[in-house]
């Protein structure tokens, strides 16, 4: 462990360890963290290098509860959208109006687009997705907004303070929530989300895309 023998650590050491995690991390990010080193003493314990896992007794910080994805009400949306500015407007509305992660949202390239059509491959399910460009997207420079992920997570901290001002808890995460329930909201089909939202049951998608996009624009054109 570091620069020590495994044999060496015992819950003392470990317990110092936290304390300097607590000094830099959340609650839940030092409890993952932890997991792999977890598995390493667990893996010295059954193959008799060491007696017992120090993490065992450790002090461990309690977890944090989340709170939960919520879909945020629609109204609010179009008034964090409307007062926003610059990049971090067109990044908010991107999210939302595609409901792409945030990831995939500010690295929107040109030759992304094609005839009004958003063609990208989710980077979490590596599925490909076509996205009709709503037409308050049409308004904006939406290619290449974030690239870095350092300017994105700024722009999610910057999100996550105006919800709170308005009383709700909000991230990017939050949008794609919002994008899935409104159009359900509207009463169209899972089905039709699923293309959109390239969920990983949703592994047909590339064979019946083309025959769905008209449907797919007047479902996109449905958020106000």
């Amino acid at each position: 462990f570091k620069s020590r023998p495994v044999a060496s650590i015992t819950t003392k050491d470990m317990n110092a360890y936290i304390s300097e995690l607590k000094s830099e991390y959340a609650p839940n990010t030092i409890l993952n963290h932890l997991k792999p080193i977890r598995q390493m003493f667990n893996y010295a314990v059954s193959n008799n290098y060491i007696e017992g896992n120090p993490l065992d007794k450790a002090i461990l910080p309690p977890p944090k509860i989340l709170n939960k994805r919520e879909p945020l009400p629609s109204d609010v949306i179009r008034k964090i959208l409307k007062e926003a500015k610059g990049k971090d407007k067109v990044f908010w509305s991107l999210c939302y109006y595609t409901g792409l992660d945030s990831g995939d949202a500010g690295v929107i390239t040109e030759k992304d687009v094609i005839d009004g059509v958003i063609y990208t491959i989710r980077e979490k399910t590596k599925i490909k997705v076509p996205i009709p460009l709503h037409p308050k997207l049409k308004e904006l420079k939406i290619f290449e907004v974030y690239l870095k992920k350092n300017d994105r997570d700024q722009a999610t901290k910057r999100f996550k303070k105006v919800c709170q001002d308005l009383g709700y808890y909000g991230t990017m995460k939050h949008l794609r929530h919002s994008f899935v329930s409104h159009l359900m909201d509207e009463g169209y089909s899972l089905d039709d989300i699923k293309i959109l939202t390239g969920h990983t049951n949703a592994k047909m998608t590339g064979h019946y895309a083309k025959v769905k996009i008209d449907t797919l624009k007047k479902v996109i054109n449905t958020l106000k």
